[in-house]
């Protein structure tokens, strides 16, 4: 990036490289009341999450496929699809259907519908409707996929299951990131996968918890150590406003 700054004339000692800033994400308070709840529905009995969060048009039907061959083999694997766009949902619990899969909502947690699901034979996967919850909804995590790389839609920030001290999958597609996605892979603390592995992947974390907390721990350690950006931006500013 300095580089190009460089090239466009701009004086050398007028560029500073101060880091990537989406590394400086926080959590925004404690957790909601829906997250509780999806805590106690999704890991009381001690059962493992996997959350694909922010999810595009053609991922859900690849995700199903493997929810549905994982559930026969891992019955204590939970499933947790984010999509970025909610406007999506029934399309989404069309295509969770086709697969024989349960689709329920997280806003039916406790309801009437969720009790009649609990009672049905079948593998239910879990659909979050709703906004601004997914960040920290990583927290309950034991592995998370990034959405938006398994089709060409240019990935998403996975500071954020990072932050949290998860292992992290992504697809090939991490264009809007490939430098991050390149220091994940280099740190030990993410893994690319692509349709034909996702499944084989998922298993092998699912069945080794040590894996899962080295990847974890690096994740987190990455995370840390690229802290700063933004403090370092308003330094930089309060300089040229205030010289």
């Amino acid at each position: 990036m300095r580089r190009r700054f460089l090239g466009l004339g701009a004086r050398p000692d007028r560029v500073r490289v101060t880091g990537n800033m989406k590394f400086d994400w926080k959590p925004s308070g404690g957790p909601s009341a829906i997250l509780k709840g999806m805590e106690v529905l999704l890991k009381g009995d001690g059962g493992m999450l996997c959350i694909a969060g922010s999810t595009h048009e053609g991922e859900e039907e690849i995700f199903f496929k493997m929810v549905r061959s994982l559930g026969v083999r891992r019955p204590g694997l939970r499933f947790l699809v984010a999509p970025r766009h909610l406007h999506r949902l029934p399309d989404i619990e069309r295509a969770a259907a086709k697969e024989n899969l349960i689709p329920l909502r997280i806003s039916k947690i406790g309801s009437e519908e969720e009790k009649r699901y609990d009672n049905r034979t079948g593998a239910v996967v879990y659909l979050l409707d709703q906004m601004g919850i997914l960040a920290s909804a990583y927290r309950l995590a034991d592995l998370a996929f990034i959405g938006g790389s398994l089709v060409p839609a240019g990935g998403h920030n996975p500071v954020e299951p990072a932050f949290f001290e998860k292992p992290v999958l992504f697809g090939p597609f991490m264009n809007n990131f490939r430098e991050m996605a390149e220091i994940f892979k280099q740190a030990g603390a993410a893994r690319e996968v692509s349709v034909s592995t996702l499944e084989t992947e998922v298993e092998a974390l699912a069945a080794d918890a040590g894996k899962r907390e080295a990847m974890g721990a690096a994740a987190g350690r990455l995370v840390r150590s690229h802290e700063g950006s933004v403090a370092k931006n308003i330094e930089m500013f309060l300089e040229a406003v205030h010289p």
